[in-house]
């Protein structure tokens, strides 16, 4: 049995009960195999995978329990809270795929530098009528990115999908976004398969560059309207978005990696991350 540390974060959140959940997993027999990997994540949802002596750019690897992902925004920056600890310092991630992402830490925030996905009016009526909207925009990106822009917050808020017409649209990650109140952005975000993230960073490399240009301003505070609630900053810069957030510690503890499962502590109410 493989024993590693293990720490659970949630991340684009102001407390450990919003934001998106994460946990990142230190391997000492790096590169382990994703048959392992897998098995660990089909019981302890999202997962980062990082050697436990890192390199630069350090190696990583996602997994959720339908499988290996690409590329995961809150994952990352949870990686990144456990590989940065100075309050101004930076690190590199690996993926799986070859690509280096960049991250830093300014304060008590984590930062993701993602290429910008800008999405181009494109009509979706069955998107559309999947949320049971008459939107004011509809917009999509080619990395199958489809964008519903509603008349207001409320409207995202109050939005009721019908989650078997949004599954049958297949290989689509469908927001859902308006102006804001209390920040310039509010969305909602549906993966594939029809249920609703929490707080996602690859959906706000799509939208903000949108709401950049139609707003007049590169830096944008953001707000995920899922059931836990996310807090994210965006700011779009030519062909790059920095998308960022804090991390707070939620539990830390060991993964048992044979026996697929993942035993954490809950730390004290008043512990955070230093992100």
């Amino acid at each position: 049995m493989l024993i590693a540390a293990a720490t659970r974060f949630a991340v684009f959140a102001e407390g450990p009960h919003a934001g998106n959940p994460a946990t990142v997993v230190r391997l000492g027999d790096w590169p382990s195999t994703g048959e392992r990997m897998q098995a660990l994540a089909e019981h302890a949802g999202t997962i980062a995978f990082l050697p436990a002596a890192a390199d630069d750019p350090c190696p990583i690897r996602w997994f959720g329990p339908a499988g290996e992902i690409a590329l995961c925004g809150h994952g990352a920056l949870a990686a990144g809270a456990m590989l940065i600890n100075a309050p101004s310092a930076t690190c590199r991630l690996l993926t799986a795929r070859g690509e280096t992402l960049a991250l830093s830490r300014t304060g008590d925030r984590l930062t993701i530098d993602l290429p910008a996905r800008m999405p181009a009016p494109t009509p979706l009526p069955a998107v559309a009528a999947a949320l049971g909207l008459d939107p004011v925009d509809t917009l999509a990106h080619p990395d199958r990115y489809a964008v519903v822009v509603a008349a207001d917050a409320a409207a995202v808020r109050a939005c009721r999908p019908d989650r078997a017409a949004l599954a049958a649209l297949g290989d689509w990650q469908v927001i859902l976004t308006a102006p804001g109140t209390g920040s310039d952005i509010v969305s909602r975000v549906w993966s594939p398969g029809g249920s609703e993230d929490a707080a996602t960073g690859s959906a706000h490399a799509v939208i903000g560059p949108y709401w950049a240009r139609r707003l007049g301003r590169a830096h944008l505070s953001a707000v995920q309207a899922s059931p836990a609630g996310g807090s994210i900053a965006c700011t779009a810069s030519g062909d790059r978005v920095a998308v960022g957030g804090r991390c707070v510690v939620v539990a830390t503890g060991q993964a048992a990696i044979a026996a697929a499962s993942v035993a954490l502590i809950q730390p004290p109410p008043s512990t955070r991350s230093p992100s």
